[in-house]
């Protein structure tokens, strides 16, 4: 049914994500399916954002996520095939939009279990990614706050 599952991850929380990137691997051990990693850093090249930063320090970023998302990987899916890319972003656009580009079937994420008003007023990344990618998009309840 599914033959590429997206997995993004906050580099900042593997803790976190684990739970939910087991579920990853095994869902696609079980389909047969490519697993791709995604983590997103902040748009230090947006203007109003560069100029409080030093020149390298988005290469700098994307350097270490790519760093810590292999090592997320090397602890976690020894001897399996993962795809890891960075992007540069608001998190949910980027997710959504790097589904399109490799032709996802399923997004599988951790989300928070965040309740009461933070959670109504400001949403978050896994409401916003399942209300516009136009693939399905399993949430997997983590450790997280």
């Amino acid at each position: 049914m599914f033959r590429k599952i997206l997995f993004p991850l906050d580099v900042q929380e593997p803790e976190f994500a684990r739970a939910a990137f087991a579920e990853a691997l095994r869902l696609a051990e079980v389909e047969g399916a490519e697993l791709h990693l995604l983590t997103v850093i902040p748009g230090y090249g947006l203007p109003m954002v560069a100029d409080f930063f030093p020149d390298d320090a988005g290469p700098r970023a994307r350097s270490e996520c790519e760093r810590l998302a292999a090592k997320f990987v090397a602890d976690n899916a020894a001897g399996k095939t993962v795809t890891i890319t960075v992007a540069e972003g608001r998190p949910y656009e980027e997710i959504v939009g790097h589904a399109e580009k490799i032709n996802a079937d399923l997004i599988l994420m951790p989300s928070h279990n965040r309740q009461g008003l933070h959670g109504v007023l400001l949403g978050s990344c896994a409401d916003n990614v399942s209300r516009h990618a136009s693939c399905s998009v399993l949430v997997v309840r983590g450790g997280g706050k």
